[in-house]
């Protein structure tokens, strides 16, 4: 588990733990060694990529306003909470058969 894409449209995240979460899994069996990956399904991930920009904030990446609102709605929306981000990157914790991701956020995925 760790960061994968840096990038969302034109727009880079700005910090290690803001990239969107990309699980990796090597296997080696018979003296070969596979390699898979894939994004945690997360509904961070799948608005930055609807926006085609970085629309929510990370620890160290602030979100774009819509380039559609006045400019005193963006200002405002500096000071505006949001409900957070479920970019869960930072741990894998095995249970049972499934597999759970998580970080420093009340969010976890299956």
């Amino acid at each position: 588990n760790g960061p994968g894409s840096w990038k969302v449209g034109d727009m880079t995240f700005g910090h290690l733990f803001d990239c969107s979460a990309l699980l990796h899994r090597f296997a080696i069996k018979n003296g070969r060694v596979t390699y898979q990956n894939r994004f945690v399904d997360t509904e961070t991930l799948r608005k930055n990529r609807a926006a085609q920009r970085i629309v929510v904030t990370e620890f160290g990446t602030a979100a774009v306003p819509d380039p559609c609102h006045s400019i005193f709605d963006r200002f405002a929306a500096i000071f505006r909470p949001d409900n957070g981000t479920d970019n869960s990157m930072i741990s894998i914790y095995p249970f049972g058969d499934q597999y759970y991701t998580f970080t420093e956020t009340p969010f976890m995925h299956r």
